[in-house]
């Protein structure tokens, strides 16, 4: 497949996603009246539904807070953990003595639990180029498929731009915002037409699978 006939499904694509959206705002619009948004109850018109005087839920008997036999989520500790950071002190709190490794009498432990700082990596794929000894004509090695520009998004940062996209429907404005910020460095540039158009086709193929996943379940 050629790369214009990509590029036109790609921009087809994304022109559906923007459809699809459009579409899901025009439903959320029509379904809001004063019960589920800020609008004021003359706005209900005809429509409006009936007033329920008091709390349908009915009394359990149990008592509030967490029942007998219930796990918690507290967070535990592991046996194993990826770093460990020494810490010391040089003098005591008591009496400001000087404090040595030999005075040490054990360790107190704390753990943090925290996601690692984001850091992009660049994968520089390098095509050999041949030139043949019989019919001196030139070959190329093929790249892997995806890899189609001299700089472009790998497939996790593009995966992830799509998920908070289509999934948290954050705009593809913020979206760029968010990747230039946390993700990419100062001196790459944030999403540009191409990355965007990548993110509507995906977002495309994201919002097929989970009807796919919705009609399988239903």
């Amino acid at each position: 497949m050629s790369s214009e006939v990509c590029a036109l499904i790609d921009r087809l694509l994304l022109q559906i996603a923007v459809l699809e959206r459009e579409v899901a705002d025009l439903r959320r619009q029509l379904g809001k009246d004063s019960s589920n948004s800020s609008k004021p109850p003359s706005s209900d018109g005809l429509g409006k539904k009936p007033r329920i005087a008091g709390s349908l839920r009915g009394k359990s008997g149990k008592k509030s807070g967490g029942q007998s036999g219930h796990k918690g989520g507290t967070l535990r500790r592991v046996a194993t953990p990826d770093f460990i950071v020494e810490h010391s002190a040089v003098c005591c709190v008591h009496c400001q003595a000087g404090l040595f490794a030999a005075m040490a009498t054990g360790a107190e432990a704390r753990q943090v639990f925290d996601l690692p700082a984001p850091r992009l990596e660049v994968t520089e794929h390098r095509g050999q180029i041949y030139s043949c000894a019989r019919c001196r004509k030139t070959t190329k090695a093929a790249f892997p498929a995806g890899v189609i520009g001299p700089a472009q998004y790998g497939a996790r940062l593009r995966a992830a731009a799509i998920y908070l996209n289509a999934q948290q429907l954050i705009p593809e404005d913020r979206v760029a915002e968010i990747m230039d910020d946390r993700l990419v460095p100062r001196q790459h540039c944030c999403l540009g037409p191409s990355q965007s158009a990548g993110i509507g086709a995906g977002r495309s193929r994201h919002h097929n699978k989970i009807s796919g996943k919705s009609g399988a379940a239903s």
